[in-house]
């Protein structure tokens, strides 16, 4: 500043470049956030949809490894899968899943039945 108190011109344009700096990135940030909040087109899905001897397939195999479950986990599988009606025999069940969620539901069913099998008792040794 000047005896006066005034800016000198050196002060004054770099007070113009800070103000000119912060208009930039304000300007950026909207940039951004325009971009970023823009509505995106869904990405196309693929069809693997199952032939239909996959679908028997699978949903015989569903059917199996339910019959091995307990009635609690039996009933979760409905409450999964058919949570409209629960009161649907299990064989209805299966019968009306769509397609696309018999692979998700056959290793659910997989994964279940390995944990009802009962854990071998380690051998002992022959020393």
């Amino acid at each position: 500043m000047d005896s006066r108190g005034n800016e000198t011109q050196e002060q004054y344009d770099e007070r113009d470049r800070k103000n000119h700096d912060r208009e930039e990135d304000v300007a950026d940030q909207e940039r951004f956030l325009a971009f970023h909040r823009a509505p995106r087109k869904p990405k196309p899905k693929e069809d693997l949809t199952m032939n239909d001897d996959l679908q028997t397939y699978a949903r015989d195999k569903i059917k199996a490894g339910l019959a091995q479950c307990t009635d609690g986990q039996v009933g979760k599988f409905k409450q999964m899968y058919s949570f409209k009606n629960r009161d649907w025999d299990i064989c209805k069940v299966v019968d009306s899943m769509p397609a696309d969620r018999l692979d998700r539901a056959m290793e659910q069913v997989e994964a279940t039945l390995k944990r009802n099998q009962p854990k071998e008792e380690p051998r002992e040794s022959c020393s």
